[in-house]
């Protein structure tokens, strides 16, 4: 049935909301651009990371984040692939951690390149694994003032190599899993699902699947089993129930963890080591700082701010108190 018969057929049962969704359907989007799935889908990313099951109940409400709309009085930003994955991140560190925190959501949506159209799930997450996150305070906008152009200024250099430093301690992937309802409740245990959906068009107390246009994500953080799915938004209501056989697209697991870099007794022999075990697990945190700054040099980042990088450390753990009594230059020749 072409656009305007159906327009007719709905005018004719004077079922003129019906007209609204159908138009909105057909030509609205909230930012996603959907792409076909590749084999690496499945096993990129997150494999290598040995996910686990950090969550049996596979519900998430109790870990969400504070609430944050994609848009503002003035534009709308589009950014809900990056509103949702950074809602997932946030969620996976109060479940693994047991502490808040808030992403920049300006900073992915500029850095992974979305435009008026959106952007692609790929886009978003290879721009976190690849060039960090940097935090709210960080980076963050005005929503009441602000305007588009401010919004997309390109980022600062000084915040793009904050984002790097969180690269030093994190490490994240991801798995597109089979879209279908065990599939998902079984992923639920490793991490709330990215996805995305039509949205939104509500019949009682649930939202169902209008169209089959998908046009926003959207992250799911549980379920009632054979009645609504749970997910989590970038738009008021934040949070919704969305019918049992909701059509779900490209659904995404993300594996999120500190980086563990193991104890190399070799490297900490060398120092010849006897101060016993408070100076060794010194010793090994710094070898944890250098080796990940190292990993950093590749994608960018200068000698100058390796140094820098260092110097800090060491100013932190002066000012702990736990570099008392020992050779700093011991720790400084571990750079060369």
């Amino acid at each position: 049935m072409n656009v305007k018969k159906k327009i007719f057929k709905l005018l004719v049962k004077n079922e003129s909301s019906k007209v609204l969704h159908f138009l909105l359907s057909k030509f609205s989007n909230n930012g996603v651009i959907l792409e076909n799935l590749r084999d690496t889908d499945y096993i990129f990313g997150a494999s290598p990371l040995d996910k686990k099951i950090i969550n049996e109940t596979a519900q998430w409400i109790d870990y969400t984040p504070t609430y944050e709309m994609q848009r503002s009085n003035k534009f709308d930003t589009l950014g809900c692939v990056t509103f949702s994955e950074l809602n997932v991140n946030e969620m996976l560190i109060k479940k693994q951690e047991n502490k808040e925190v808030n992403f920049s959501d300006r900073f992915t949506v500029v850095d992974s390149g979305t435009t008026t159209g959106g952007n692609t799930m790929r886009n978003v997450i290879e721009s976190v694994r690849k060039n960090g996150l940097v935090y709210e305070d960080d980076y963050s906008w005005d929503k009441n003032s602000a305007t588009r152009n401010e919004y997309f200024t390109p980022i600062p250099q000084n915040i793009k190599d904050k984002a790097k430093q969180w690269l030093l301690e994190y490490e994240i992937g991801y798995e597109a899993i089979t879209n279908n309802i065990d599939s998902m409740k079984e992923a639920l245990k490793y991490s709330p699902l990215w996805l995305a959906g039509y949205a939104w068009y509500k019949q009682g107390d649930k939202y169902i699947s209008y169209s089959t246009n998908a046009n926003h994500c959207f992250i799911v953080i549980g379920y009632k089993e054979n009645d609504y799915w749970i997910i989590y938004d970038s738009y008021e209501p934040y949070i919704k129930r969305l019918a049992w056989n909701f059509n779900f697209y490209y659904p995404k697991l993300i594996v999120l963890k500190k980086k563990e870099i193991k104890f190399n007794q070799e490297e900490i022999d060398k120092l010849r080591i006897d101060r016993g075990w408070d100076y060794i697990v010194l010793v090994e945190d710094f070898l944890n700082f250098k080796r990940g700054v190292y990993e950093l040099l590749d994608t960018g980042l200068r000698k100058l701010e390796l140094n820098d990088a260092a110097n800090q450390w060491i100013t932190d753990k002066k000012r702990e108190g736990k570099l008392e009594g020992i050779n700093i230059k011991n720790f400084n020749k571990l750079l060369r």
